[in-house]
């Protein structure tokens, strides 16, 4: 495994961990635990030779990655929500909340990295807003996100992609959104449906 692979397999919390780990601390051990279970360990072994040219080599472009990814400014969930209007939010909210499918790869400004799949046209399940009207609503969220491109495939500051037929048969469009930025708007999704729904009551 190279060490932009290994980076790659790693969520935003555990990039920011794994960041400050070498920062503040050093290592003599890296070791990565996925959400799968699955684990990766680099050892320093100063008796072999070869393990340890491998673990330094690691080690100093781990330190090169970690300074870029702290002086990396990253689009958070507040930047996407805070132009929309409300209505927007709680469309998106509600999209995020009850309609998440599961995990795959995309391509956000034209690097291959994961995503999380959400199917808009369970945003209904959220009870504030009719199946009739969705079409027309998502038309002007997606215009609200600058989703823009041609044909099937809509993209937005490299974090948000729209697939108009996802699956090839006609069936529905999805959202794909980078991994890391899921995570924040699910967090966020979540915590504005329960408040609007206490406000609302």
């Amino acid at each position: 495994m190279t060490t932009q692979e290994l980076i790659k397999t790693l969520n935003e919390e555990q990039r920011e961990a794994f960041s400050a780990n070498i920062k503040y601390k050093g290592v003599a051990e890296i070791t990565i635990n996925r959400a799968d279970g699955t684990t990766d360990s680099f050892v320093y072994n100063s008796h072999n030779p070869i393990l340890k040219k491998q673990f330094q080599k690691i080690y100093t472009e781990l330190e090169e990655w970690a300074e870029d990814y702290r002086n990396t400014p990253r689009l958070i969930a507040e930047d996407i929500v805070t132009p929309l209007y409300d209505s927007e939010r709680l469309l998106l909210a509600d999209t995020i909340v009850y309609g998440g499918w599961g995990d795959t790869e995309d391509y956000f400004n034209d690097v291959s990295e994961g995503g999380w799949v959400i199917c808009p046209n369970e945003a209904w399940k959220g009870k504030h807003f009719e199946r009739r009207e969705l079409s027309a609503r998502f038309k002007e969220l997606y215009k609200a996100l600058k989703l823009i491109g041609t044909g099937e495939w809509f993209k937005s500051n490299g974090v948000i992609n729209w697939h108009k037929d996802y699956w090839d048969d006609g069936s529905g469009s999805v959202l794909i959104i980078r991994y890391d930025v899921y995570k924040e708007l699910e967090k966020w999704a979540e915590s504005y449906v329960k408040q609007y729904n206490s406000n609302n009551q």
